[in-house]
């Protein structure tokens, strides 16, 4: 389990997409779905500033629509809760079937092999473990820089070179 830091308020602040981001931005440091709040939010913020000069008949309108919006979003949000909830049980269940299936072949291991081989298994899948876990948060990291590209303009100088280097290595 990793533990995911807070983010302050003041570290929203280097999130704006005509920063560039440094390699210890708050933004690197967290999960890929908040990443991918926090660019929408900021992009969010940004056109709502943009349209604040609207006059009070079409606010009471947008008022009314972003309250029926407002409602389907917590809808919506509270049946993903429900799903998600079911999918965290059965990905325990999974682990904890998979947990006693390796105790039950490391028990079988030790009863059968050498204490030598029955070492070196038990290793192997320690270092499996180790292994599985770095690419986990291998993949986490690339997901939320690939966001963070995303999140860039067009021709910010860290895309463009990063956007060649792909299209170098031959990468999609």
């Amino acid at each position: 389990m990793s533990v995911t830091p807070s983010i302050s308020v003041a570290s929203l602040s280097t999130i704006d997409s005509n920063n560039s981001l440094s390699p210890t931005s708050a933004y690197f440091t967290t999960s890929e779905g908040k990443a991918r709040f926090l660019t929408r939010y900021s992009q969010d913020m940004t056109s709502n500033d943009d349209t604040s000069g609207l006059n009070e008949s079409n606010d009471n309108a947008n008022d009314i629509d972003l309250k029926q919006k407002k409602e389907e979003l917590v809808l919506r949000l509270n049946k993903k809760v429900v799903v998600l909830r079911a999918e965290q049980e059965a990905v325990r269940e999974e682990g904890e079937m998979n947990e006693a299936l390796g105790t039950k072949v490391a028990t079988r291991i030790s009863a059968v092999a050498r204490p030598a081989e029955a070492s070196k298994y038990r290793l192997h899948v320690e270092e499996i473990g180790k292994i599985t876990s770095l690419l986990l948060g291998l993949s986490g990291r690339l997901a939320r820089a690939e966001n963070a590209l995303h999140g860039m303009p067009t021709d910010h100088s860290e895309r463009v070179s990063l956007s060649l280097n792909k299209f170098i290595e031959g990468v999609p």
